[in-house]
């Protein structure tokens, strides 16, 4: 399974079909996703703080002003789904912003990798899982300055991104955005979102 299906999450009342078409397609989330929501490893191997953070909630993270900022237009009232797997060791967040006026999606999933390393090593890890569902060609472009590691995958304008015990994956889609320009505000929206994660 590729996607976590947003539409699920949206309300039949709030968006046209179109612009449902506009912020489904921001999720084409990794399969790891749904894989590290369900916990990696031993179920037995103990619980360890540091590799699962508590639950962080992505639509309280920034303001709404700020969001509208990056995008340079007013957002609607975002769309979050939070899930929680059986204890706070295993949760996933999602969050959803969409301009009308711009017809621009944003958004963001951030989630505990529940790896042993961070950075690079922890992202490598991810990339080789990735491979054994998308080929062994499968590789994403690394993009300097953003988190401890992160991949830009140009296919579905995702922004991977490991940060100490979190994985962040963020994603814009828009008719307007070239590559060069979907990754410029991808960044952007990704280092603000960084900057105020717990420590």
């Amino acid at each position: 399974m590729r996607s976590l299906q947003p539409e699920l999450y949206l309300d039949a009342n709030r968006y046209t079909t179109k612009q449902k078409r506009c912020i489904r397609s921001i999720f084409t989330i990794p399969v790891c996703l749904t894989a590290l929501l369900t916990g990696c490893g031993d179920s037995n191997e103990p619980y360890i703080m540091s590799r699962h953070p508590a639950p962080v909630h992505a639509c309280e993270i920034l303001k709404a002003s700020e969001v509208e900022a990056i995008l340079g237009a007013p957002a609607n009232k975002p769309e979050e789904t939070h899930k929680d797997k059986d204890t706070s060791e295993h949760w996933m967040s999602m969050c959803i912003y969409y301009s009308r006026e711009k017809q621009i999606g944003m958004g963001i999933s951030i989630l505990p990798h529940a790896r042993d390393v961070t950075g690079e090593k922890a992202f490598v890890q991810h990339e080789n899982e990735l491979k054994g569902a998308f080929g062994d060609d499968y590789k994403q472009e690394n993009v300097a300055g953003v988190g401890d590691y992160a991949g830009w995958d140009a296919t579905t304008k995702q922004l991977t991104i490991f940060q100490g015990p979190y994985m962040v994956i963020t994603g814009v889609n828009s008719v307007n955005y070239e590559d060069a320009e979907a990754l410029n505000i991808t960044r952007k929206f990704s280092r603000q979102f960084l900057a105020k994660l717990p420590k």
